[in-house]
């Protein structure tokens, strides 16, 4: 890589925050609650969130727009609750570090987080990415990975090596050594978007520090340079996402 593919850094210290008594939010694109002309989603990726929540406490989200939904703790397991859920969907569930909830939510829907813990703060990340097809399938997985499989390489948790799920994403999550490297290609038309989750990195010649993210576009594969110890990156492949 030249480091030439077009692309957008979104610095840490940028985000937008809103912190109240219960909970701290702090989003990398514009939302219902935090609004930036220079922080606009990106293609069909339309949220992401770090959140934070405090022990005893319970946050409800409104999905504006019919999308995928995915939840993923990074310290101290959550409740999931959708009161909304039909039969046959998921009307809740306990999610742990080291597994990922990927879900489907058409427009309007309110699902809550509930952290019972009594005095821990847990903390997780909300992504959604806008559904393009008409009518929504119902989806709700957990998927699971161990820490000991992120090591030096960048692992694919979804849809993941079985491939029984057809999504219009990928996730991998890699935690590499200083001076390792790794290369994500991607499918034709596909957004690619990282977060850096602790450490520092280089990515397609951009300087990425803790927090910090990259969205690339017309590009077909990205090289990725740990630059510190055990650094930890989420990828998001978005298919199909023109970005602007």
């Amino acid at each position: 890589m030249n480091g030439q593919s077009p692309g957008k850094i979104f610095l840490s210290y940028e985000r937008g925050q809103v912190q109240t008594p219960q909970f701290t939010r702090l989003s990398t694109f514009s939302s219902d609650s935090y609004v930036h002309e220079n922080k606009a989603p990106i293609g069909t990726l339309y949220v992401f969130n770090e959140e934070y929540i405090a022990g005893q406490q319970e946050v409800s989200y409104t999905v504006s727009q019919a999308s995928y939904v995915l939840l993923i703790p990074i310290t101290g397991s959550f409740d999931f609750i959708n009161p909304e859920a039909g039969p046959e969907r998921l009307a809740g569930a306990t999610i742990e570090v080291e597994e990922l909830l990927v879900c489907t939510a058409p427009a309007n829907t309110t699902f809550q987080i509930r952290n019972s813990y009594q005095q821990d703060i847990i903390h997780f990340l909300q992504i959604r990415i806008a559904a393009t097809e008409p009518s929504l399938k119902s989806i709700d997985r957990i998927f699971g990975y161990s820490f000991t499989d992120l090591e030096n390489q960048l692992l694919e948790l979804v849809p993941g090596p079985a491939m029984d799920i057809e999504l219009p994403f990928k996730v991998r999550l890699g935690r590499l050594a200083g001076r390792e490297e790794a290369v994500v290609r991607l499918e034709k038309d596909s957004l690619f978007f990282c977060f850096v989750l602790s450490g520092a990195f280089e990515a397609a010649g951009r300087l990425l520090h803790e927090n910090d993210s990259l969205v690339l576009w017309e590009v077909e594969e990205v090289e990725l340079e740990a630059l510190s110890e055990n650094a930890l990156l989420l990828v998001l492949e978005v298919q199909n996402s023109a970005p602007f």
